[in-house]
């Protein structure tokens, strides 16, 4: 490169001459081997440079580590955007090296032809995948989870979302895949296993996922070759349906593929080696009050710090244009996000009937608001479309006796300990032993809640997951039997957050 050389490349100008680059006119942080790494890509963007000619550039007479190039060419990225409105400036061809793939022009000569790549380095697939995702709306709340999980799955090669449906593991997992771009040379892939209905078809969805050709047969041979030299992230997203083989495939990946890091959602952790699990929670909303005996709710600013009181009035407001958080409409939107607690995809579900109910329409019984949340995307799963097909989904994924422990759980009003399910749910067929396994198994898939606040364990069902089951207890004939025990062992009420009494008698009224 000339001394006084000036090459510009999308919004950048890099400088030989002041050792510069620019981006708008503005000068960026760019240390000194970083500049003289650029400018070796620069000066022949369009070619596979190879590791040694790289090195021999920046580190003259230096013998450094491999790792040292890659840092290096992590930080450029990251500097340049890449990914950022698919932005692309240096591929990696495993085994090869790296090139410049941007469209670059010196000043005062000929665009340089960047674009008549080297084919093999054109097809590198270092760049997301197509089929990632990127989502349309704006995340709320969960800013500082984002930061968090980016961080942990830099430190751990597998990191599990874990959550019950309808929380936000999707929306969570792909924020935190686009914010990761950067660290993973060969971008990421991901793959929907809600998409998979047998053990046997995943290693060829995966392959498809990868972007990669393989002969019919074992695929996972291809696929293990394919990873084992790449640097990327393979998000596996609702793994709950096929728990044991995603278990299975993220262990093989990880012990065959040393640069591969994992991130995966699903209603329970997948018990893998080396796992690291994130229970997310729901949004977060103003907890009752108590003022001069009276449920005293906050101001218009105060509920609007909180993550569900925003979704839900974004989200409406979205519906219809005449929407807007008021003195005189605000109780009613704390009722309902702390009745639908603070569950992203019911509190979306519900902003969706505004329109054609009214806030006063959406404040009815919990039973006939569970029947009302139907209108979601037309473009999302079946299982996203209403409130009763997520739960319906859950339920299904459970085994008979955790099916028989959650709906006879359904008749405690509040918190109940772990002596209080035992005695209650239990019965000459569900001895005490079942019953502990059976509400450990929905502790795991998230649709049982652990209440561990003041000084007091226990355990609890959320508003809509607990109306969802007490229809399955009155549909089994056991409803009476069950809350004949309720009343004789004297655990009516027990530890963790009590319910309103007006929903109470909606849950038990006849």
């Amino acid at each position: 490169m000339h001394g006084d050389a000036v090459w510009t490349f999308g919004p950048f100008e890099l400088r030989q001459s002041t050792r510069q680059l620019l981006s708008h006119g503005r000068p960026l942080p760019l240390g000194s081997r970083a500049f003289d790494l650029l400018c070796a890509l620069v000066e022949r963007a369009g070619e596979v440079l190879s590791r040694e000619v790289l090195v021999a550039r920046v580190w003259p007479r230096t013998i450094v580590e491999d790792s040292s190039l890659r840092v290096h060419i992590v930080a450029l990225r990251k500097l340049l955007g890449e990914g950022r409105d698919g932005a692309r400036y240096i591929a990696n061809v495993p085994g090869r090296g790296y090139g410049f793939v941007a469209p670059v022009q010196l000043a005062g000569a000929v665009s340089h032809p960047a674009s008549a790549l080297v084919p093999v380095l054109a097809a590198a697939p270092w760049v997301a995948a197509p089929g990632l995702p990127r989502p349309l709306t704006r995340l709320v709340g969960r800013a500082e989870t984002v930061a968090a999980l980016s961080a942990q799955l830099a430190r751990c090669r597998l990191v599990s979302i874990v959550g019950p449906g309808g929380v936000g593991k999707t929306a969570l997992a792909l924020a935190v895949a686009h914010a990761s771009l950067a660290s993973y040379e060969q971008g990421v892939c991901f793959l929907d296993l809600a998409r998979v209905s047998t053990a046997a078809q995943l290693p060829a969805a995966l392959a498809a996922a990868l972007g990669i050709k393989l002969p019919a047969g074992d695929a996972w041979p291809g696929v293990m070759a394919h990873l084992h030299p790449r640097r990327m992230l393979i998000v596996l997203d609702n793994c709950e349906q096929l728990i044991g083989i995603a278990a299975s495939v993220a262990e093989r990946v990880l012990k065959q593929a040393p640069g591969v890091h994992m991130l995966t959602t699903s209603h329970e952790a997948l018990d893998a080696e080396g796992e690291r699990v994130h229970r997310l929670a729901p949004l977060a909303f103003p907890e009752r009050t108590e003022h001069a005996g009276f449920a005293a709710p906050p101001d218009l600013a105060s509920a609007l710090a909180f993550p569900a009181i925003q979704l839900f009035v974004q989200r409406a407001m979205a519906n219809t244009c005449s929407f807007a958080l008021t003195d005189q409409n605000l109780v009613l939107v704390l009722q309902l996000c702390r009745q639908l607690d603070g569950m992203p995809l019911a509190i979306e579900l519900a902003a969706a009937r505004v329109h054609a109910l009214g806030l006063q329409g959406l404040a009815r019984p919990a039973d006939e608001l569970l029947r009302l949340l139907t209108r979601g995307r037309r473009t999302a799963a079946p299982r996203h479309q209403s409130l009763q097909a997520m739960l319906d989904w859950s339920h299904a994924l459970l085994s008979e006796t955790e099916r028989v422990v959650l709906r006879r759980l359904a008749v405690f009003r509040a918190g109940f300990t772990l002596a209080a399910a035992t005695s209650v749910v239990g019965d000459e067929q569900l001895r005490p032993g079942a019953v502990i396994e059976g509400l450990l198994g929905l502790c795991a898939k998230s649709l049982l809640a652990i209440d561990s606040r003041d000084d007091s364990f226990g355990y609890r069902l959320q508003h809509m997951t607990r109306v969802h089951a007490m229809g399955k207890l009155v549909e089994s004939g056991e409803r009476q039997a069950v809350a004949q025990r309720l009343a004789e062992s004297g655990h009516e009420r027990g530890p963790g957050r009590q319910w309103p009494p007006a929903l109470h008698l909606v849950l038990f009224r006849a």
